[in-house]
């Protein structure tokens, strides 16, 4: 179930993908594609954990939408 739902995300962010922000872009490049922690996320942003974790939430919500 987790591996099916992190595909469907993987799909909608490359094909939708364009359509979020950057920030919201970047944040999901590196959580989907590289298996980036949260914590290494923030660090290199500047923003805190919970700012990547409400990032995600709002961003796979859009690619949800489209």
């Amino acid at each position: 179930m987790i591996l099916e739902k992190s595909i469907r995300l993987c799909l909608l962010n490359d094909f939708y993908g364009n359509l979020l922000t950057q920030n919201q872009q970047a944040v999901l490049d590196s959580y989907l594609n590289y298996n980036t922690p949260l914590t290494e996320i923030s660090q290199s942003l500047n923003i805190t954990r919970q700012a990547v974790l409400d990032t995600i939430k709002k961003a796979t919500a859009r690619l949800e939408d489209f």
